[in-house]
């Protein structure tokens, strides 16, 4: 028996509720059954082919679901380049307002900046077309 992964578990219901997707939806979309799907959701392995099809499907970059089964945040995928770009010129002319910003703040600043260039990055080089 699979032990579940409370993280895999809770991560995929939280976006599956933001795209307003059934689990049932989610799997046909995804091309597994609902069961497959449901051994996914408990921390399971699955194949390559289909941890893409579920990162496609989640709107998650190439990878994010083994991210999630380590502890770690899906990424987003990027869906308008323009606004990524329009995220990083705000980031800009908010750098000059921020002064008065803590140390710990200003290194939250910095790694939302850093995903969003990361997120770019995927964007102009897209794996798999």
């Amino acid at each position: 028996m699979t032990r579940p992964n409370l993280h895999v578990e809770a991560t995929l219901d939280a976006r599956r509720k933001e795209l307003d997707l059934s689990w049932a939806e989610l799997a046909a979309r995804i091309g597994i059954s609902s069961e497959a799907l449901r051994q996914i959701r408990r921390g399971r392995p699955t194949s390559p082919d289909t941890a893409r099809a579920l990162d496609r499907e989640m709107g998650w970059t190439l990878g994010s679901l083994e991210r999630v089964r380590q502890g770690h945040q899906p990424r987003l995928r990027a869906t308008h380049r323009n606004d990524l770009i329009d995220l990083l010129a705000r980031q800009r002319t908010l750098t000059h307002a921020i002064g008065g910003l803590t140390l710990n703040e200003l290194a939250q600043v910095e790694a939302f900046v850093n995903i969003i260039k990361e997120v770019a990055a995927v964007e102009d080089h897209p794996i798999g077309g």
